[in-house]
């Protein structure tokens, strides 16, 4: 959903300026989002440390309502508090720019109260950090069995072979067999997280992360990779794939139980050192006053968080103790810095945090083996290499991921065997190629000289032929025609990357046909009708004829607006009318008095001249 930055440039200026007025900030100073954004955080966190009733009701929405879109008719954010008394405040917040008011197609506004503004406030009602120890020994979990390395392994499997679906566009029996055998997916620990309700949870998550980043679509009745977007997730560092994955997670944990957003908030200020789960969780409580129980934050949060490898969890002194593994986001504490290897026995040993290129690129010509602590496993096979040969490699570019991904030089005996399976599997070659055929083979020669054009060659299979990668057309047709050589192009021209569907999964998770209102409420809207009362009853205290007062009594109690009156002796009294009742001494106001906060009956005759109060004119 969006965050505050995006709710504000979502506003035209002259509602942010409207926002800004009604801090007392200077206008100029609502040219720059950014900056109003920073105010308005500051400015949260004054009203957070207060108890007036926008304080009172942002408390509500965010241990209650957390991290969702929510109506003010919702139960579990009303309070004690008057409905005119809540309406001013949800007006006041809107105003302020603390919330942002959302329309659907049919009319219907929710409210969102954005990232940063939970935030401030939570860092004022948990002010100090949690205590915690270091050296206390835990289950330690590895990047191996994390995440992001079965997330890695999909995008390979569905790369090497489309998943092919049921007519009901489900996996098929015999094929997911074979995935979770070579995945070797675990799903213990995933029990009760939003994904255990599928018979196979993890790839659950793991298929629902992959269509959330887009690089997956069902096809033809086939699950594809999309290469372009395949391409932009395996570009991205490893440090801002673990952050895209992690906010995957957290929000997936937070949709099933959005009151936690507080306690996720709450886990994140642990940073690094274990901790005790009843003290984390106790302090939480003691602060949101939530009725949730330890149990349920251990089953549906921290065992599946443990075994998608975020965090560790152990016992010692009789007691459970956890903390956040050093690469999760919350912690960065950096990833680990280690060498790939191939060795002798045709192994290839590769850190599971290693260049996600080189690794996608290795999984093209060998077989995932699984792996242990910090490296996954593969192997090198007469199988492994033919399925690289026919993906479109030469031997040649094997040869130069392994020389790249590797810390010493591979073995010969691994590079003479590459040489030997590929003639092994050359001798009939069927196929779809991009050929590059010249004149004579001294002009062949003569191009292979030219780095610019040899460094995307991929095999000369011939005199006066080389064998090309669709991706490197345009360059090589650019280095043709620089050289004064443009090539004359047989045939239909060949497509640059791929003509399947992108994923048309929305980001904003099922609120993207939802509008941010370009605008403020007006404080009349906390009372329906208040533009039809007279004027003479809201302007000064008057005095009126016993119908007309019984009339303007009724209609403020109808409206929960307060009145002021003044009695004979011309005190003056602020007063809350809940009803109108008769008796045999006449008519009484039943209702509350503002000033001693006290309930009491008052005969109409007492009140000599009477105003009907509007909070907002005050």
């Amino acid at each position: 959903m969006e965050r505050l930055m995006g709710c504000l440039t979502s506003l035209s200026p002259q509602v942010r300026a409207c926002i800004a007025k009604e801090h007392g900030w200077k206008e100029e100073e609502t040219q720059d989002p950014t900056t109003m954004a920073a105010r308005i955080v500051e400015a949260i966190t004054d009203v957070a440390k207060g108890n007036r009733v926008e304080a009172r009701m942002l408390r509500r929405v965010i241990f209650r309502g957390g991290n969702r879109l929510f109506s003010i008719r919702d139960e579990m954010i009303t309070g004690e508090d008057s409905s005119l008394q809540m309406s001013m405040g949800w007006i006041g917040l809107q105003r302020k720019g603390f919330l942002y008011s959302f329309r659907k197609p049919w009319g219907e506004v929710l409210l969102w109260c954005p990232h940063e503004i939970r935030e401030a406030c939570l860092s004022v009602w948990f002010p100090h950090l949690p205590s915690a120890r270091q050296g206390v020994s835990l289950n330690e979990v590895y990047p191996i069995g994390g995440f992001w390395n079965d997330v890695f392994q999909c995008l390979c499997m569905v790369d090497r072979e489309p998943v092919p679906l049921t007519a009901n566009g489900k996996m098929k029996q015999s094929f997911l067999r074979k995935v979770i055998a070579e995945m070797d997916l675990d799903d213990s620990g995933l029990e009760e997280s939003p994904w255990g309700s599928d018979k196979f949870p993890r790839l659950s998550l793991l298929l629902s992360y992959a269509k959330k980043e887009g690089w997956l679509t069902d096809s033809d009745g086939r699950l594809r990779l999309i290469e372009d977007k395949a391409r932009e997730w395996i570009g991205y560092s490893w440090e801002e794939r673990l952050q895209r994955m992690y906010s995957f997670v957290q929000q997936e944990l937070l949709h099933n139980r959005p009151e936690w957003d507080s306690l996720w908030y709450w886990m994140e200020r642990h940073g690094q050192g274990a901790t005790l789960l009843k003290d984390t969780f106790l302090a939480w409580k003691s602060v949101s006053g939530s009725t949730s129980r330890l149990e349920e934050w251990e089953s549906k949060w921290l065992r599946p968080l443990q075994s998608l490898g975020w965090i560790e969890m152990g016992q010692e002194g009789g007691e459970d103790w956890w903390k956040w593994a050093d690469w999760s986001p919350s912690v960065s504490r950096g990833l680990p810095q280690l060498s790939a290897y191939v060795k002798p026995d045709f192994e290839v040993l590769v850190p599971v945090f290693s260049a996600a290129t080189e690794r996608r690129a290795l999984a093209q010509f060998a077989d995932y083996m699984g792996g242990e602590q910090f490296y996954a496993h593969y192997e090198l096979t007469p199988f492994s290499i033919r399925r690289g040969l026919e993906r479109g490699l030469s031997i040649n570019e094997m040869e130069q991921v392994l020389f790249k991904i590797s810390a010493f030089p591979p073995p010969e005996n691994i590079l003479h065997s590459l040489r030997l399976w590929r003639e092994q599997h050359s001798r009939v070659r069927i196929g779809t190629e991009v050929i590059l055929q010249v004149a004579s083979s001294q002009f062949a020669d003569e191009l292979m000289q030219d780095s610019m054009l040899s460094n995307h060659i991929r095999e000369r299979v011939g005199p006066m032929a080389f064998l090309l990668h669709p991706d490197d057309l345009s360059v090589i047709r650019e280095r043709l025609e620089a050289r004064g050589t443009p090539a004359l192009e047989i045939g239909e021209r060949p497509r640059d990357g791929t003509d399947i569907k992108g994923s048309e999964h929305d980001a904003l998770e099922g609120y993207g046909e939802l509008t941010i209102e370009n605008r403020i409420p007006a404080w009349k809207e906390a009372v329906p009708g208040v533009e039809q009362l007279p004027r003479m009853w809201t302007s000064a205290p008057r005095n009126y004829h016993p119908t007309m007062r019984r009339e303007l009594l009724e209609k403020s109690a109808q409206m929960g607006l307060p009145i002021k009156w003044l009695d004979k002796e011309k005190q003056t009294h602020q007063f809350v009318t809940k009803r109108l009742y008769h008796t045999k001494g006449g008519w009484l106001a039943e209702g509350k008095d503002e000033q001693r906060q006290v309930s009491q009956s008052i005969p109409l005759e007492a009140m000599e001249q009477i105003q009907v109060i509007l909070p907002w004119e005050e």
